[in-house]
């Protein structure tokens, strides 16, 4: 998948595991009824392959005319706990996932859904390409055949966050770099949208499709294709990497890659993946049952584009005579015999699926080794066993060679013009400040630079962050969190007058400009003060927090207050989504709740301290990377800060939070037991994930523009958005996972929960499971209320879907909610 196989080999060059000095354990764990070595010496053999590649662990299968007659675990599932792998160890098989999407198009073929030679405009109409003549000729052949004309565009979908439609809608923005069907070039981009052609089909999603149509019939039953289906199995390999500070080999994160789903997402063990093996030597029949028709089977296996054999194909298989691409599948030949494979890389895994269809003979090979080279050397060395006649030792080869390509990229590296011209203490030619800004581009999105802690940061999309290494001229080096990518240059272009108008990125090799959107000019700034006449003063205030970025505030404070006649006081919680301190509904509304509760407080003599989130407004810090733990902290700042004020009370303080603020109040109170109460104004009572499901779906019910199929693939699309927001969104994941009637149980401070009768947003359902929670945990001062005709902004609206608030002519928190919050802490607070 992201192994950039066959057209890129210089980037694989570049990700070639580096030796490390300590032998891993890699003695073989004896698995299963299939545990007899089929070949003399074959066991060891893999172990010191193992070693001398440098590999924690091997997933092994070997398939023989419909019987698996070997399947082995080796080495370590993860190089800290050393667990063994087994049989049915899970590994990532990367884009050996691509045969099973030729799969599923060969099975729609065969029940006429799908016509290979058809445009792909004809499943996916809105579909286009770069040159609309490719829009109207591109053919479900070529999308599963690497014949588009396209480079890759890898970092549109690696870690980019965006779903499999909107992957599809950009690729009109990818330009082409050669004729269309004029060469080979690997394209992930065009499997995703071929996964979506299965959808479409057939009236599932891929995965769905996969899992049912495959999977089930073939007894996978440990295989998936989403990362989330793995979050309660205990027997996964972790995936690892060489270190980049050259410790040896160290266990990385899963990376989440289900957006790309068809062209690499799967995970799977050596069980499972013999099954698969042994239905396609069956020329589509399994157990009995044809699975795919051995016509399409065969179509598979047919060369569709040619591969140009370089010096790098013919040095790990001098034998061979052509190199081609089927459906799904690298085709060539291995000592006379038809050779069908494919290999994958991910995060932290190298797999490899291989056959002899006309010995019906097969190999499974799973790693977790980024980059691997071990793969290809060990199965040309099984396949000589099964064919005999040759005593080779592909994997000295491949280590010799492998040793040769990391001394030529040392050699390269010594000679690169950067490298030799970065000044020793240099400076960028400007400020660092002028170059901050956000930059676009429409297939990749947003890079976003800022200046933090003396130099620039690079935010690239939801995932990737780096710190930006000056290097010379206006140039940066920034290298992201991952083994797969390696660092790269940005260069900031400066127009005649002085001013940065242009990122240039090197992405994988392929310079991308990202234009920068021009800076909106500032707003006015907002006036915080209090009423004329208003028994209360207003004053502005800066609160520090641990983290060390500063949240900027209103502290409303009773005339009344001194030192010596101190108050009780407040912090408000804001919503989701970045906030000022009054949250206002929009720039076009008056609606400041948090300003009216302030003056509502204020007026029965309690002080209120609200603040703009983090990253917000006049507030520092980075509201991206936070979560609502880490917002419960910059609220325990705003508590702090109150404590250090002569005119407040420090033994009275409470919360007041709505919605997300809702659920940070019950956070922020198990850590601050002396709170003396807290208001929850439509706080969640349920996970994340269910709220955000109902609310989708919600709005696509309610959407009259939509079509009834529209609707339904709307609706279908929901859990695997939601799935990839949780992957690539730091505040989601929280979101989702946090249980927030188990914090409920932990709360013993006064709580008054409140909700809107129509609220669609959060429930007013949840109220009843938030007390029970409160109560449940032994808390004895619980009160809670619903009020009817008012929505999840406690505004009156009798229908209170969030598509309508546009259209209320009433921006007012209710009166009768403003004297319930204030009655209930008048009398927590005396």
């Amino acid at each position: 998948m992201i192994t950039f196989s066959r057209t890129a080999r210089q980037v694989i060059a570049s990700i070639v595991p580096a030796a490390f000095p300590m032998a891993l354990a890699v003695a073989p764990t004896a698995l299963g009824a299939q545990s007899r070595e089929p070949f003399p010496g074959l066991d060891a053999y893999v172990n010191k392959a193992l070693e001398s590649m440098k590999v924690p662990g091997l997933g092994l299968a070997i398939v023989r005319n419909d019987s698996v007659i070997y399947v082995k675990g080796y080495g370590v599932r993860d190089v800290n706990t050393k667990a063994p792998v087994e049989e049915r160890t899970i590994f990532a098989i990367g884009s050996s996932s691509k045969a099973f999407t030729s799969a599923s198009i060969a099975m729609l073929v065969d029940e006429k859904k799908v016509d290979l030679d058809a445009p792909v405009t004809r499943y996916i109409p809105s579909f286009q390409m770069y040159d609309p003549y490719v829009s109207r000729e591109l053919t479900v052949r070529d999308l599963l055949s690497h014949r588009s004309g396209l480079a890759r565009g890898e970092l549109a979908w690696y870690g980019s966050g965006f779903d499999r439609d909107e992957l599809v809608r950009r690729i009109r923005f990818l330009q082409p770099s050669w004729s269309f069907r004029s060469q080979f070039g690997y394209q992930n981009l065009m499997y995703i949208t071929a996964g979506q052609v299965v959808a479409k089909a057939s009236g599932m999603s891929w995965d769905d499709f996969v899992s049912t149509r495959i999977f089930a019939p073939l007894g996978m039953g440990n295989s998936s294709t989403t990362i989330r289906a793995l979050d309660k199995r205990t027997d996964l390999a972790s995936p690892h990497a060489n270190a980049d500070s050259g410790g040896g080999v160290v266990a990385v994160k899963w990376r989440n890659l289900d957006n790309a789903g068809p062209a690499g997402s799967i995970n799977s063990n050596a069980v499972d993946m013999a099954q698969w093996v042994r239905m396609l030597l069956g020329d589509g029949k399994y157990g009995g049952k044809q699975v795919i028709s051995r016509r399409l089977v065969e179509e598979m296996r047919q060369s569709q584009m040619f591969i140009r054999l370089d010096s790098a194909a013919r040095a790990n298989n001098p034998d061979t005579h052509y190199s081609s691409y089927g459906l799904g599948w690298f085709l060539e030949d291995y000592r006379g015999k038809a050779l069908v494979h494919h290999g994958g890389n991910v995060d932290g895994f190298t797999a490899l699926v291989a056959m002899l269809p006309e010995d019906k003979f097969g190999v499974v090979l799973l790693t977790n080794m980024n980059g691997s080279g071990l793969p290809q050397p060990l199965l040309h060395k099984i396949l000589d066993m099964h064919l005999g006649g040759s005593g080779r030792d592909w994997v000295a080869d491949a280590v010799t060679r492998q040793e040769q390509a990391r001394a030529r990229a040392a050699a390269a590296a010594a000679r690169n013009p950067q490298a030799q011209t970065r000044p020793s203490g240099g400076k960028p030619t400007l400020a660092l400040s002028e170059y901050v800004g956000t930059y676009v581009d429409s297939l990749y999105g947003e890079m976003v630079v800022r200046e933090q802690n003396g130099g620039l940061h690079l935010t690239f999309g939801p995932t990737w962050r780096s710190q930006m290494v000056y290097w010379n001229a206006d140039n940066f080096r920034v290298k992201f969190d991952t083994p797969v990518l390696p660092a790269f240059f940005v260069n900031f272009r400066v127009n005649p007058q002085g001013k940065v108008n242009e990122l240039i990125a090197d992405l994988v090799g392929v310079p991308v400009s990202f234009v920068r959107r021009p800076t909106p000019p500032r707003p006015p700034p907002i006036d915080y003060s209090a009423p004329a006449n208003a028994p209360y003063i207003a004053i502005n205030v800066t609160v520090p927090t641990r983290e060390g970025h500063t949240l900027a505030g209103t502290l409303t404070i009773p005339k009344v207050a001194s030192a010596s006649a101190r108050v009780p006081a407040v912090v408000t919680i804001t919503g989701s989504g970045g906030q000022t301190r009054d949250e206002p509904f929009s720039a076009t509304t008056n609606f400041r709740p948090f300003r009216q509760i302030a003056d509502s407080l204020a007026r029965r003599g309690i002080a209120t301290l609200r603040m703009d989130d983090r990253g917000i407004g006049e507030s520092t810090g980075d509201h991206a990377k936070a979560t609502s733990s880490d917002f419960a902290e910059d609220i325990r700042a705003g508590l702090a800060y109150l404590r250090t004020r002569p005119e407040i009370d420090a033994g009275k303080l409470g919360l007041v939070g709505h919605s997300e603020g809702g659920l940070i109040a019950p956070i922020v109170a198990t850590r601050e037991p002396d709170l003396k109460g807290i208001v929850l104004l439509a706080g969640p009572g349920k996970r994340g994930r269910d709220i955000l499901t109902f609310q989708l779906r919600n709005l696509a019910e309610k959407d009259t523009s939509l079509t009834p199929a529209k609707r339904a693939e709307q609706i279908g699309r929901i859990p695997t958005y939601i799935d990839s927001l949780a992957a690539t969104n730091p505040w989601m994941k929280y979101f989702f996972d946090h249980d927030p009637l188990a914090t409920a149980k932990q709360v013993k401070t006064p709580v008054l929960v409140l909700n809107g009768a129509t609220d669609q947003q959060v429930t007013p359902d949840q109220v009843a499971a938030l007390v029970k929670a409160f109560k449940a945990g032994g808390n004895r001062d619980v009160t809670s209320r619903v009020f009817p005709r008012l929505n999840h902004l406690f505004v009156y609206d009798p229908v209170g879907y969030p598509g309508g608030y546009q259209n209320l002519t009433n921006f007012d928190v209710a009166p009768e909610v403003l004297g319930t919050v204030a009655d209930w802490l008048a009398q927590r607070l005396r």
